[in-house]
């Protein structure tokens, strides 16, 4: 690892000490002979933009609680300054806090930055590699409260995010904490990221890698994986590739998204609990064990186009043949009880009252034949009535509610002149117009009639008459 070679190197190196509080930290290291190993121990807090270049072999370490400082603008960005900027230089920091600005740590032009135990904190962005650099985030920092993205690579960069494994490996040790950014890494243009043990937590978008970059997400401890984002888990896209191997749970969104020409391996029990599909795969070309395949995928699009060119081409028949639709009806009933009846809680005789009827369905078969079926709902009010024919004599009954079935059918066809709809039964002829696609049906005429029962026939309540006037849409 390249802090091997700087501790190293910083052995030989002579130290220098520097208080910020009196000195200009970039003027001090700006004496420094850049070609041999150099060790700065700073105090205080350091005003950015502090700007450090060329330097082979330069380590940072921070002294009772050492800081350096940019300028945060909240919501503008030209108007804020980065704290610490390192180009073509290589530079270890160590036990520092970074009050981020625009940056934090702006890492660029082939440079190799070392971060152990540092806290990058607020600003637009905490820490970024660009220009084909490389940034080592290791031990116990901390990239926090970023209002953009805490941790970013771009410009085929390199990020690896570990604990500091001084004794060596163990998997149990917890690496570095990205928390509360907007996005916790951003990694893209052909660059690298890998974190081990390392807790993504409580970000707006956990982890995105996009336009032709490759992520690891290695963790061997259960409660150290992406978690709890707003948003999603973790996005990969636009022809990127990623190998995800830590627990993605109690995110927002979707666990991991898999865009345009991009490839996930994962382990599928390790991504749960999320508030939108554990995988979600966004583009017919995206690629991974958790996605339909292309092949299938247009196979897929292939039926659905067939089948809107045949439903395009197919006839009102066709559209309406084999639906159910929902129905709703008005109407009256006529019927009446024996006088006499002593069992019964009221005595009626040639009563004819309004009823409401409750939702029903009318069902056009594909053999020409059509069914409706109904329940009636008749009120009876109280009221008085002939007893046996005697004038004077009356009975008054209490309020009703009585459900009656209806089961009605004939055949239906299709007037080509008029592309209408027509209901023929015993009782009459019921014209329907269709929409375009079928699926709405309004009646246009109606001479037709549903009878239940014979009218002839007293002791129970015998017809019930029905005029169909709303047709709605299907079940």
């Amino acid at each position: 690892m390249s802090f091997a070679f700087t501790a190293h190197a910083a052995d030989k190196a002579k130290t220098k000490t520097v208080d910020c509080s009196t000195d200009s930290l970039e003027a001090e290291i700006a004496k420094l002979d850049p070609s041999v190993a150099n060790v700065v121990e700073f105090t205080g807090d350091c005003a950015g933009l502090v700007t450090i270049q060329g330097q082979a072999d330069l380590t940072l370490i921070g002294v009772d609680g050492a800081s350096i400082s940019g300028v945060y603008a909240p919501g503008d960005i030209p108007s804020s300054v980065t704290a610490l900027e390192i180009l073509d230089s290589r530079v270890r920091m160590e036990n520092v806090t970074i009050n981020s600005g625009h940056y934090g740590l702006f890492c660029t032009d082939r440079s190799t930055c070392t971060l152990r135990d540092v806290i990058v904190q607020g600003g637009h962005y905490g820490v970024a590699a660009q220009g084909q650099s490389a940034l080592d985030i290791q031990g116990a920092s901390q990239i926090q409260d970023s209002a953009l993205w805490g941790v970013s690579a771009f410009g085929a960069s390199r990020v690896n995010m570990t604990p500091n494994w001084d004794g060596g490996f163990d998997p149990a040790e917890p690496g570095p904490v990205v928390s509360g950014n907007g996005v916790g890494a951003w990694v893209m243009d052909g660059s690298f990221f890998r974190s081990d043990n390392v807790l993504f937590t409580a970000n707006g978008t956990g982890i995105v890698a996009q336009r032709d970059v490759m992520i690891k997400v290695f963790s061997n401890e259960s409660g150290l994986g992406v978690t709890d984002s707003s948003g999603t888990g973790i996005i990969v896209r636009q022809n990127s590739v990623a190998q995800v191997l830590v627990p993605v749970t109690g995110n927002g969104g979707a666990g991991i998204e898999i865009g345009q020409l991009s490839y996930l391996t994962a382990i599928p029990q390790f991504v749960n609990g999320n508030g939108g599909e554990d995988f979600a795969c966004t583009d017919v070309t995206a690629s991974s064990p958790f996605c339909p395949s292309l092949t299938s995928t247009i196979a897929d699009l292939q039926a659905r186009l067939d089948a809107l060119e045949a439903e395009a081409g197919a006839t009102l028949e066709q559209r309406v043949a084999g639906k159910t639709y929902a129905v709703k009806t008005t109407g009256h009933g006529v019927g009446g009880y024996n006088v006499g009846a002593e069992d019964l809680p009221i005595t009626l005789f040639g009563l004819q009252r309004d009823f409401s009827v409750a939702e029903g369905t009318l069902a056009l078969g594909g053999d020409g034949t059509y069914s409706i079926e109904l329940a009636l709902v008749i009120l009876p009010a109280p009221m008085s009535v002939a007893d046996g024919g005697e004038s004077g004599l009356f009975v008054t009954g209490e309020l009703q509610r009585i459900d009656i079935p209806i089961n009605n059918g004939g055949t239906w066809s299709v007037d080509a002149t008029t592309n209408e709809i027509v209901l023929t039964a015993d009782g009459g002829v019921q014209r329907l117009q269709a929409s375009p696609n079928g699926e709405v049906l309004t009646v246009i005429s109606n001479d037709q009639r549903l009878v239940e029962g014979d009218p002839t026939i007293t002791g129970f309540f015998n017809s019930f008459i029905a005029d169909a006037v709303y047709i709605q849409l299907p079940e």
